[in-house]
């Protein structure tokens, strides 16, 4: 986890330096070839890095906050005149959008903020993002796994170094096309972030697909109650509307 931690942080810092020589570039940072072959402008890149606690994918601070101080590290020595410098913020209790937000407008009006890292929880995200593109500044994430942040009319500066959940929608679309299936029964963990947005986003591509029905229902369980959770109920009730013996067939167990 470590090691992939690293590679996918240095690329985080890599995306940032190669818009930084972009940036310093075309606003004229540098006077003329000239001027900058004997004095080079040293420029200060803050790094704002934003995490919050229970996100949908495995990436918190303890995890990545290592690989980004080794990756600043790197790219410091790499690049002479760019100074990176990386300012860590965490505490949120929970994946919310209100604490996420809040950390992102504190930093971006207290101090100067070049890019923001993070958040990977998809729910703090989309304040961010937002806002980040809003500013005009470049936020790049490991998470925002979720359809609402995909796109690019409203999230402008975002990049995302992960999977999205829409291709995986559209993927179990595909399959239930390729059989002819139209009634489908979605079973979900409420309690589980993951699990949610891919429901949301199953949801989302049904609901805006023209050439094809699909007829869902949804039945919730929460994993705080596995034991008395009732699947058996839930399963004779989802089958009532997927088609009784061709269930198995139009069932979708996000689990």
């Amino acid at each position: 986890m470590y090691c992939c931690g690293v590679l996918l942080t240095m690329s985080f810092v890599t995306c940032i330096a190669v818009a930084l020589f972009l940036v310093t570039d075309c606003h004229g940072n540098h006077q003329n070839s000239t001027d900058f072959s004997t004095s080079m402008k040293i420029f200060q890149a803050d790094i704002v890095s934003i995490f919050v606690i229970n996100s949908e994918l495995p990436v918190s601070l303890e995890i990545i906050r290592p690989a980004l101080e080794l990756a600043t590290t790197q790219i410091n020595e790499k690049y002479s005149n760019i100074n990176f410098n990386i300012v860590f913020r965490d505490g949120a209790s929970s994946c919310k959008a209100n604490v996420a937000g809040a950390y992102a407008a504190e930093e971006y009006f207290l101090r100067r903020v070049t890019a923001f890292v993070g958040p990977a929880c998809t729910l703090a995200l989309d304040p961010v993002g937002r806002m980040a593109s809003y500013w005009n500044i470049p936020i790049y994430t490991a998470g925002g796994i979720d359809t609402t942040v995909s796109d690019k009319s409203i999230f402008t500066t975002l990049t995302r170094l992960s999977f999205s959940l829409e291709g995986a929608a559209n993927f179990i679309l595909e399959i239930l096309k390729e059989f002819n299936w139209h009634h489908i029964a979605i079973i979900v963990d409420e309690t589980n972030l993951q699990k949610v947005l891919m429901k949301r986003s199953l949801v989302e591509i049904f609901k805006d697909i023209n050439d094809y029905e699909i007829f869902y229902s949804l039945k919730e369980f929460s994993q705080k109650s596995f034991v008395d959770a009732n699947f058996t109920k839930l399963l004779t009730e989802a089958s009532k509307e997927a088609r009784g013996n061709y269930f198995l067939r139009y069932f979708i167990h996000l689990d």
